[in-house]
């Protein structure tokens, strides 16, 4: 039986600051998580990360995590699968209390690869208890507490309410946040 490791999901649910880890000005990912979140009114620091840039989308680009001016409450890795392990280690020691990870090529990939990158991050995120979502999601979005770490669709305008969704499929999210939005039904927690 898998030891069972307690953490607080409040830093992946309403995190105060973030920081997006392989932000670029051109990749989808990041940048669509940085522009979903300033859309939906998120109040607390962005900090993008990588060292090839001096700023995205405006705001100052630190070259790593250790280089931040605080420990953001949630790490967005919009990183390949193969770079996903060095940065939770490296934010582990910090003190990071949440991941989000998008990317795809963990135990979704079916290969004995992708089967020990997966045991790897859980043993990472065991051993200083932070709480991750994913791999291989579209993120996390509460618009009633003004965050949005997805890079899924958000239509402008959609209402902060009351139902939340948690789904497998980042496509059905989209769905539902769409069809929430043409009906004027308040949203909250979209969780994929």
């Amino acid at each position: 039986m898998a030891k069972v490791v307690k953490r607080s999901l409040a830093p992946l649910l309403n995190p105060k600051s973030i920081a997006i880890v392989g932000i670029s000005p051109r990749a989808r990912t990041g940048l669509g998580i940085l522009e979903n979140t300033r859309a939906v009114g998120f109040k607390g620091a962005i900090y993008p990360v990588n060292p090839n840039y001096p700023e995205v989308a405006g705001l100052k680009c630190y070259p790593s995590l250790q280089d931040l001016p605080e420990v953001p409450d949630c790490l967005i890795m919009a990183v390949p699968a193969e770079a996903v392990i060095s940065v939770l280690e490296e934010a582990g020691p910090l003190g990071v209390k949440a991941a989000l990870v998008v990317a795809e090529g963990f135990a979704d990939a079916t290969t004995a690869d992708g089967q020990a990158r997966q045991a790897k991050l859980r043993a990472i995120a065991d051993k200083y208890g932070i709480a991750v979502s994913g791999p291989n999601c579209m993120g996390i979005s509460s618009l009633r507490e003004g965050f949005a770490n997805t890079f899924g669709d958000v239509p402008k305008g959609t209402a902060a309410g009351g139902i939340s969704c948690i789904s497998q499929s980042g496509g059905l999210l989209n769905a539902v946040t769409e069809l929430g939005n043409n009906r004027n039904i308040g949203l909250n927690y979209l969780i994929s």
